[in-house]
């Protein structure tokens, strides 16, 4: 088993620089024409927000419904990737979930226990699922070493007793160069990757941002990486968006309407003060989207702010 090297066969696409369905399988090499189905692991450690989980929903969706031979797990930190339709042949992990705070800090989000207990009680479950499900494939969103260092032993297990090709997702922006370099740096991720990863692959295209040179990547951990153009969800949460839509029902006046989104929601209190005291013109009304992960106490004061020209949800 192997993957491609040249652009052509990673599926790049220099003029549109996006990554559509018929062209993310060929990542995945010679594997196409197995007579056994190709077992694939992803990993997100989701602190905060659905970013990571929904894209490797859609990366899971794309390849359940490829050419491909599949059988994928997807494990992922969030208890919210449950609310999301999976597809054929993909079925999902969560663990007990963490929550991130302003300082980078992480506790757990639901149990009263100490956070070195509830990452041992991750890694376990992690290791468990590896070690059953054996991967031939096992795709890491964003974190080399998962949050905490909590996929250390797996990592360590699946190079040394397996043939397992381990490869690193990540976004091509991920902070500021600066700020990514020293958390690398104090995270010794660059060492991981040179030890435990095959690939990396960046969800970007090196024309529009070079990771490797703004991020000051060794020659070993650039040849690594694959540009596989950007992602794009097209129907991936169709199914999702039309099974419930029935649950949500929102009453809205006439007039123009200002929609402010907060992803998540967990860090949204401060963009969601300043659009509720904000003042709309006339025959104008805003619609706030609060998010799944906005603490309940901020969600009360905004809403004891809101005029009669805010409705939020």
């Amino acid at each position: 088993m192997r993957l491609p090297v040249s652009s052509s066969r990673v599926g790049v696409i220099a003029r549109k620089r996006y990554l559509y369905n018929s062209k993310i399988t060929p990542l995945c090499g010679d594997v196409v024409n197995r007579d056994e189905p190709l077992r694939i692991a992803l990993y997100s450690h989701d602190t905060m927000g659905l970013g990571h989980i929904r894209r490797n929903l859609l990366i899971a969706k794309t390849l359940s419904k490829s050419k491909l031979k599949c059988s994928i797990i997807l494990i992922c930190g969030s208890n919210k990737a449950v609310d999301f339709s999976l597809p054929d042949n993909v079925d999902i992990i969560t663990l007990p979930s963490l929550h991130k705070n302003s300082d980078g800090e992480y506790s757990s989000r639901q149990l009263n226990i100490p956070i070195n207990d509830i990452i041992t009680i991750r890694s376990n479950i992690i290791k468990t699922a590896i070690k059953s499900f054996n991967p031939n494939i096992f795709i890491v969103d964003k974190v080399p070493r998962g949050v905490l260092r909590e996929l250390d032993s797996n990592l360590k297990h699946l190079k040394s007793r397996t043939n397992t090709i381990c490869i690193l997702g990540l976004r091509d922006i991920l902070d500021e160069p600066k700020a990514v370099m020293k958390e690398w740096k104090e995270l010794k991720s660059e060492r991981a990757i040179k030890k435990y990863y095959d690939y990396i692959w960046v969800y970007g295209d090196k024309k529009v941002y070079d990771v490797a040179a703004e991020y000051n990547l060794s020659k070993e951990i650039e040849s690594k990486i694959y540009y596989t153009g950007y992602l794009v969800k097209q129907h991936s949460l169709k199914s999702y968006i039309d099974r419930r839509r029935g649950d949500v029902k929102i009453q809205l006046p006439n007039g123009r309407m200002v929609l402010c989104l907060l992803g998540g929601g967990q860090d949204g209190f401060n963009i969601s003060k300043a659009f509720v005291e904000m003042e709309f013109p006339k025959e104008t009304f805003g619609v706030l989207l609060t998010g799944p992960f906005m603490e309940n106490e901020d969600r009360k004061n905004i809403g004891n702010d809101i005029s009669g020209d805010i409705i939020i949800h």
